[in-house]
């Protein structure tokens, strides 16, 4: 399955939403930055990716189907 089911319910702590916002957002998807700003330690950053990997996937499937919907709906 290319797409994680999203059947589970995880619950984030701060941290890890705040790593998603700057990820997504002010790090324009350097996950080096986004872990600076969320407060992670330099070199923290693979484990938080490898730990939010399903969310992350799940975020970019979701801006995907955005941006698709609105370009087919001009």
């Amino acid at each position: 399955m290319l797409v994680p089911s999203d059947n589970k319910s995880v619950e984030l702590t701060d941290k890890q939403k705040d790593f998603l916002d700057a990820l997504f957002g002010e790090a324009n998807g350097d996950p080096k930055i986004a872990g600076e700003i969320a407060g992670y330690s330099v070199n923290s950053y693979p484990k938080v990716l490898k730990s939010l990997k399903e969310e992350i996937i799940v975020h970019i499937c979701q801006g995907i189907h955005l941006y698709i919907h609105d370009r087919w709906s001009r």
